[in-house]
């Protein structure tokens, strides 16, 4: 059985990305110079993932105060709300308010957002590079809605279409926050597709199609492996500081089912000290080799 291991979502700053961050913060250094760090830092997070053996290398969002934020300020029709708890964890993100779902602003470009660092949405490498987008149910799910939701899932299909295409998006990870999604329409992305879930899969989720996503990872990847090229498998806890020192003997066990497996953690490495986060990427590294 062949393992590729993903990282993917929020990864914990560098403390010279945090002092950066700080400065800018405080008006003491300017757009420009902020978003020169967080290239620079992003890139060598790329560089220590693929040392580590990392076969698949998600964008940090280092310029992301969460999950959410950059893509609701792209959205005309889309401001930031309050701060709300995510999940049963000590972080909160902004939670977009929804009057409408209008046109995409060109995320490409150097421009300043309220209240999160400057765009470009994405800091693209070389090699092994996946973007990032919440899940559409996610995103919908942890926004407050003003109005009529009917059609909304299909207007977000139609932006990440759009956004694909704007930055010719070749592999693309996205992270479904929420449990109960529509999985079946993620399959008309023109894109690979790793698909990060929540929750148990049910074969409600796949009822208008669903079967030919690239990769759908889960807590069972017998639940998704008819689903999906590549099945994969949420191993390494987000939220526990312990190292996953028995994840190779784990993973023994799938391997007379499986000719390929993805691995990854059960949510972003965020919540854990840089430190940790460091050394669970090189476990998951050794995993791979």
């Amino acid at each position: 059985m062949e393992i590729k291991t993903l990282v993917y979502g929020l990864y914990p700053r560098s403390e010279r990305l945090r002092t950066g961050l700080s400065k800018w913060e405080r008006g003491i250094i300017k757009d420009n110079e902020i978003e020169q760090l967080i290239s620079d830092e992003s890139k060598l997070f790329h560089d220590s993932c693929m040392a580590a053996g990392i076969e698949l290398c998600g964008d940090p969002l280092f310029n992301w105060f969460d999950i959410l934020r950059p893509l609701a300020l792209s959205i005309e029709g889309v401001r930031l709300g309050a701060l709300t708890r995510y999940k049963e964890t000590n972080t909160f993100y902004r939670k977009p308010v929804i009057d409408r779902l209008g046109e995409l602003r060109d995320i490409r470009l150097s421009v300043p957002l309220e209240d999160n660092p400057p765009l470009p949405m994405f800091h693209e490498q070389d090699h092994n590079y996946l973007y990032f987008l919440p899940g559409i149910h996610s995103f919908l799910e942890m926004s407050e809605i003003n109005g009529n939701r009917e059609g909304m899932a299909d207007r977000m299909l139609e932006i990440y279409s759009e956004i694909i295409k704007m930055l010719s998006i070749k592999s693309l990870v996205i992270y479904e926050a929420q449990p109960h999604a529509n999985l079946a329409i993620y399959e008309k992305l023109a894109t690979n597709v790793y698909l990060v879930t929540t929750g148990k899969i049910d074969e409600w989720m796949f009822d208008n199609g669903g079967d030919n996503i690239h990769s759908i990872i889960a807590d069972d990847p017998y639940e998704v492996e008819r689903h999906c090229k590549i099945p994969g498998l949420k191993l390494v806890d987000s939220f526990n500081t312990k190292i996953e020192e028995d994840g190779l003997e784990k993973l023994k066990r799938y391997k007379d089912d499986f000719g390929e497996l993805i691995v990854t953690s059960n949510d972003s490495l965020d919540f854990l000290p840089r430190a940790v986060a460091d050394r669970k990427i090189a476990i998951m590294g050794s995993w791979g080799k």
